[in-house]
């Protein structure tokens, strides 16, 4: 019974995905304390610069409990652990179970818009309750204009898992000081075989199709985060466990025009770690499976990486993930090169 209930749900799925699964035009809820950007904001004008930190991360918010997730005592401990670490863009994934989501909401609400009804569950099948974003959370400082979730299609040969999780894409746009910027958070299929690459290539050729409809795209600069579950250059280079990445290029190639904020790694760079995570259970998968891209336009306004590191990678280790953290500056362009955004104004 529960398989002819499966392969119908399936079935209607496959045939009527919305194009746009959800949409939000004004925040869908404002912090309750909106003095932390603004300070930033004032204190820009005194030094002429305002840097942005970004964080993606990877929760682990499954939305079944499995021995050895130890979710209560995650749950309980991540929403602090991510407010003090002030950064002024959050991308969360696998944020599926309802209680971490209710906790999340709760703790940050104080500090970050949210674009979209973040508390909204869903039922899979009548068995499973999880969110209706794909498990993406997007949290800005800044007030946001606008967002939407566009669910990624999917294969008949796609897992079950993947089926459930429903996952898609963000796209948000945030206002720093009358400047726009995008944000994309994203989590891809996951599996290390070619099937699973060539799933995520749909995916991304999806969103690919949707964002050229998007003037905002070719406007502003974009922030593209996520747990991108493709294996970085650098690792295939060395490793024959793994095949080099289909989607990497495709990102970074002018299709996309993206640039990595770590295009070169080292043995500190892993967010997926075997040997240094013990949620992760083959201490020789060790990848870079969460990044930070991000691609200028020729508006005014251009982002300029500062620096990039791995979070949550010591005592505080809140996931089978590790976070990945990125600072950037807001430029503009001029007639001699370059400025801090703000330092004119």
């Amino acid at each position: 019974m529960i398989a002819s209930k499966t392969a119908l749900l399936v079935w209607v799925l496959c045939l009527a995905w919305p194009l746009a699964v959800s949409t939000s035009n004004l925040p869908f809820k404002a912090p309750a304390r909106q003095s932390t950007a603004f300070q930033k904001w004032s204190e820009s004008l005194h030094d002429g610069s305002l840097d942005i930190t970004c964080i993606t991360y990877n929760t682990w918010g499954l939305p079944v409990r499995l021995a050895g997730h130890e979710q209560a005592d995650r749950f309980t401990r991540m929403p602090d652990s991510l407010l003090a670490l002030g950064a002024d863009i959050l991308c969360l994934q696998e944020t599926f179970h309802p209680e971490l989501r209710s906790r999340l909401i709760r703790a940050l609400r104080s500090e970050y818009y949210m674009g979209s009804d973040y508390s909204c569950n869903s039922s899979w099948n009548g068995l499973i309750v999880k969110d209706c974003h794909g498990g993406l959370m997007t949290l800005s400082k800044y007030p946001v204009v606008s967002e939407q979730f566009f669910q990624y299609p999917y294969e008949k040969e796609c897992s079950i898992i993947e089926k459930i999780g429903a996952k898609g894409f963000l796209f948000t746009t945030i206002d720093i000081n009358g400047h726009k910027c995008n944000v994309i958070n994203t989590h891809l299929y996951a599996g290390e075989d070619r099937q699973a690459e060539n799933f995520r290539l749909l995916q991304i050729q999806y969103m690919m199709n949707i964002l050229a409809g998007m003037p905002g795209f070719a406007l502003y600069p974009t922030l593209f985060m996520g747990d991108i579950n493709t294996t970085h250059p650098e690792i295939s280079k060395v490793s024959d466990r793994f095949a080099p990445s289909l989607l990497y290029p495709v990102v970074i190639s002018g299709l996309l025009g993206f640039t990595d904020t770590a295009p070169c790694l080292d043995n500190q760079l892993f967010t997926y770690d075997g040997k240094n995570n013990h949620y992760v259970n083959d201490p020789q998968n060790r990848q870079k499976l969460d990044y930070c891209f991000y691609r200028n336009t020729g508006n005014e306004a251009i982002l300029k990486h500062q620096y990039s590191k791995v979070i949550f990678n010591d005592q505080s280790i809140l996931s089978d993930h590790f976070g990945w953290k990125s600072v950037f500056s807001l430029e503009r362009k001029n007639t001699e090169g370059t400025a801090r955004l703000w330092a004119n104004n």
